[in-house]
This record gives C-alpha cells, structure tokens and sequence, in this order.
C-alpha cells in the first residue's frame, strides 16, 4: 500500500524526487542538490552556506561518524543547536540510515543538577543511544560525548553503499514538549515523515525550487526540525536564527525575513504577539520592513487566541503583510508536524479573514479559530469519555488516526507501543463544525466551575490583558484542596515588581478582572518573579508543572 495518495504521488513525482519511493532517500537528496542556507542574529545576516558545501560537510560527517562506529539502526542523542555544525552532522546521521532524536541544550551544562542537564539525562535514558553527540559548549553536559567541531572529514562515503530505507524504518525519535507529562519518545517512521511532508506541501501548492523558509525555531522542536527538513527537500531556500536571537528581540523575526525575503515561517501564538508588541512598542509602522514576499505564517498552539491573528495582521499590513498570510493549524510530535491546516481561505462571516474562520461558543468568552480541516490520508475524530463519537459541534476528547501517525513510543524495554487500534488519543478537547477542527483546550488543564468545564486560556488571556501583568504572564488551574471540599481556583501571575504595596494592587487587580468578567471567584493568587514560570522548550506555559511546583510549594512567591 502506497503512503501517499494518488494527488498526493504526482505532486511528489513533480517536486519532491526524495521521497517518491514513499520514505526521505537522503542518497538523492544530496544527488539532486541541497538549498544554500543563510544564518542571521538577532541583528544581522551572519553569512551563507551553499547547498554544495553542505552536502560535501555532510558526507564528510558521515565518513567520521562511520568511522567511529556509528551504523545503520543506532539510535543517538543530538544536542540541538541552530547552526552549520548540527544542520550537517544530523543530515550525516539520517544519511547513514541511523536514528537521532534531538534534545535542548542544557543553559549550564557544567552544573550537574540543573533543569538542562538532568533533561539531557533523562533523555539519554528513554532512548539508550549507541552515541551522543553535542557542540564543544554543550559537551560538559555528557562526559563520552562527541563533539560537532571534532567530526573532522573522514572522506566522502560511496551513494552507492548506503542503506535504503523503507517506509516502516524508523527515520527519527522527536521527545515530546512536557506540557502536560514527562517527555515520552515518539518513534516516527521514514513513511510518517515523507506523508506529512509531501501532504502538508501539497496542500500549500509547494514548488520546487522556489521560495524561502525562515525559522528561528528551535531544532529540537518537531516544527523547527521538519519545516527545515520540508525545505531542503523541495530545495527552498533557508534562513535560520537562534531562539536567542528572536527571544531578545522579536523584531529581528521580521527584519531578517525582509532580507531574506523570505515566503515561509512559523511560530507559537506567544510569538506573533511578541512581535506585534515589539512594533508597538517602536513606535513605528512599518520601519522599513518588507512582507510582501511572504505567503504562509503557519501558527500553532492550542488554542489558537483569535485576537492575535487579527492585531498580528493588521499591526504589520503597512509592511506589506497580506491578510491571508496567517495559516492557522493543529499538529503535534506524534503527527509529525501537522494534523489539520487553515489551507483554504475562511468564507465570509463575523470576525473571519484570509484563512482564519472564528467560532463563538456560547460557552467561551472569546472566538475558537478554525485549525482547518485534516490534510490528505489523516482522520480527525471527537468522542466522548466513554469513546462514543459525539456530534458536530460538541466538544469532546480528540482523537486522530492516518499515515502520518506515530509507530508509537518508545518503552523502557526497547519496544514500541502504538496506539491503540491506530488511533492517538491527543489529550485535547474540541469539536469540529463543516469538516473543521475547533480546539478548546487540553483535557487535564480544564478547570471545573460549579461542575462546568472551563479552559484556562481565556482567564489566562483576560488576567494578561492587566497592565501590570501583560501577555503569557499569567497561569490559572485548579488543585485539590480538601477544606473546600473540592477543587481550589489558583492564578500564578509573574511580575517584575518586589515593591509589597504594588503587588497587592496586583492581586487586587486580578481577583477583581477574573471575578467581574467569569463570574467566580479566585481561591489563591500566587505573585512569582518574571521568568520563573514553567514553559516547555516551545515556550508554551507548563500549567500541571506549575500546579505541581504550587501544590509541594516551590514557586518563589514574591508576598
């Protein structure tokens, strides 16, 4: 059975040459000649690397790596970095048929008992790897590592002697982000990674050859990692910055897509509100940005805030954005990348533009935005508790099935466990409405009021909208709390402010915000400094991390 649709095939036979056997041909890739990839900081284009160049590094890589023992099936833990150094070691690996799984770079990897390293322990006991392999920065993390800088050329490897893959091989292991659990290892398949792939291009009209991806992204994430991958494949050019760099200044995001005239990017919700702040805050409105090249701004998170999309789109269409730029999507490690995109453009109706469709719920305060329907060869389908489907537009749990799927994860024993009966159940809740899915939010995240399921996210949104708190600054969830009788209503909010009279006006502010506008009162609001929230390596808030580190009191509280 082929992995790809008849529609699906012919696009691939006319675009993508490396995957028309149905799994990455990384032989082929570098035969047909890689992309010329551009590096920039948060302030400049640091320099160009020609596909030419890289593929000789990547052969040369690979020669090293062979060399050392490295072979077919091995499985190896990378420490990601956004640079020459991994780009072309971690193509060496795939080249090789070996299977990498990529981790976050510990911030003080000299320090044994910090957040980075212990990850990076942890990682490297899920999946057992014959190798890891991190840059000279990151090497005091891990004592037998080997180091990026030194896989000196060993000789390019003969094409003709490397393994072929088929599509039930494992390509990659992708750990997932922790929102809501201990990472697990996601055990995707070379025909996992060549359907979304060639799906999600497809649907995008993709060509190959044209066009230019930007991404700041980290490479430990599944959208850093395949949208770069996606590139190279269909010969795109690439820009690529650091977290850092975007994170410092998020302006840079757009000032280099404008260099780099750059038709493709992606990013969290947090970033283009980030980047909508930062204009904002320079005052001008456009300050010789450029976005006129660009054509697809994939956004994904769940759930996606509606009034982002809108202030994102407007705030930068002096700057030449077009108003259906923004492509809303739903997507996670164990589909890949995406599971649903907002392909087409959103029919006429109150508050919809370009491709984002906006649902008001009665039982939402603010609008849910349409991810799109599923792309080609995936099903999406919503049940109950019990695993009963449910109707349209009913929320229940979501559960997805289709090529793209995962093998499974990776068990402590070396096995794998799929999911069962094929289909993932993804831990969030939502509804589909006219083929298109709604998220609403995680399922271990609602908050119970007076027995009715709440989303945290709009009282997160509203208690953000403070001035003295702002966005992505606030967590709300629930915790058991036995005097009450039943679950407590707690609000962890940061602020930069250690002056005691202000931060009870802050508190002040937000029982009053949360109480006015839902209608139940606040049982706890815990004041933390800037930056001691949990986020996931996506920058995407850790709500059950918080709540455990609330619950056995570890949140530094500020009163």
């Amino acid at each position: 059975m082929s992995t790809f649709s008849l529609a699906v095939r012919r696009h691939v036979e006319s675009h993508a040459p490396a995957l028309v056997s149905g799994v990455v041909d990384y032989p082929t890739l570098l035969e047909h000649g890689l992309p010329q990839i551009d590096f920039y900081d948060s302030r400049r284009h640091l320099g160009a690397l020609t596909g030419e160049a890289l593929a000789e590094r990547v052969r040369g890589r690979a020669g090293a790596l062979t060399a050392r023992g490295l072979a077919r099936g091995d499985r190896v833990v990378m420490v990601a970095e956004n640079t020459e150094e991994y780009l072309a070691t971690l193509l060496a690996v795939l080249l090789l048929g070996a299977v990498p799984c990529a981790v976050a770079p510990p911030p003080a990897p000299s320090r044994p008992e910090s957040a980075g390293v212990l990850h990076l322990r942890a990682a490297i006991g899920v999946v057992a790897p014959a190798m890891v392999l991190a840059s000279t920065r990151s090497a005091p993390a891990h004592r037998a590592a080997v180091c990026y800088e030194d896989l000196e050329d060993a000789g390019s490897l003969l094409l003709p002697e490397l393994p072929h893959p088929t599509p039930d091989d494992t390509h990659h292991l992708q750990l997932t982000s922790g929102s809501t659990s201990a990472p697990k290892a996601v055990v995707l398949t070379h025909g996992n990674v060549a359907h979304n792939i060639a799906t999600v291009s497809r649907a995008m009209a993709t060509v190959r050859n044209t066009g230019g991806l930007f991404s700041w992204l980290p490479m430990y994430h599944d959208m850093g990692f395949i949208q770069v991958l996606g590139a190279l494949i269909y010969g795109g050019r690439i820009g690529l910055m650091t977290p850092l760099g975007f994170l410092r200044d998020p302006l840079s995001w757009m000032r280099n897509m404008t260099h780099h005239r750059s038709t493709v990017t992606a990013g969290p919700t947090f970033a283009y509100r980030a980047a909508t702040d930062a204009l904002a805050r320079a005052g001008s409105p456009s300050g010789g940005l450029d976005l006129s090249e660009l054509r697809h701004a994939y956004i994904g998170a769940e759930p996606i805030a509606a009034t982002t999309l809108r202030d994102f789109t407007e705030s930068f269409a002096p700057c030449g954005l077009r108003p259906d730029a923004l492509v809303p999507s739903y997507g996670m490690a164990e589909s890949v990348l995406a599971t649903t995109i907002a392909s087409h453009p959103a029919p006429e109706g109150p508050g919809n533009f370009g491709r984002v469709r906006a649902l008001q719920s009665d039982s939402m305060s603010a609008p849910l935005v349409s991810c799109g329907p599923p792309i080609d060869g995936m099903c999406v389908r919503i049940v109950d508790p019990n695993g009963a489907h449910v109707g349209e537009g009913a929320v229940g749990e979501i559960q997805i099935s289709g090529p793209s799927v995962m093998a499974g994860y990776l068990a402590p024993d070396g096995k794998v466990v799929g999911p069962p009966g094929g289909w993932h159940d993804t831990g969030d809740r939502g509804l589909i409405c006219g083929g298109e899915l709604f998220v609403v939010g995680r399922s271990k995240e609602m908050l119970i009021v007076r027995g009715r399921n709440m989303p945290p996210y709009d009282v997160e949104r509203s208690i953000g909208e403070l001035a003295q708190v702002g966005p992505g600054q606030a967590v709300v969830f629930s915790a058991p709390d036995d005097g009450r009788g039943r679950e407590s209503l707690v609000a962890v909010v940061a602020t930069g402010s250690g002056d005691a009279d202000q931060c009870l006006q802050i508190r002040a502010e937000v029982a009053a915000r949360v109480r006015e506008t839902f209608g139940f009162s606040l049982d706890d609001i815990v004041l933390v400094p800037k930056r001691s929230i949990p986020r996931t390596t996506s920058g995407k808030i850790q709500r059950l991390k918080t709540r455990d580190r609330y619950l056995t009191g570890r949140l530094p509280s500020r009163i």
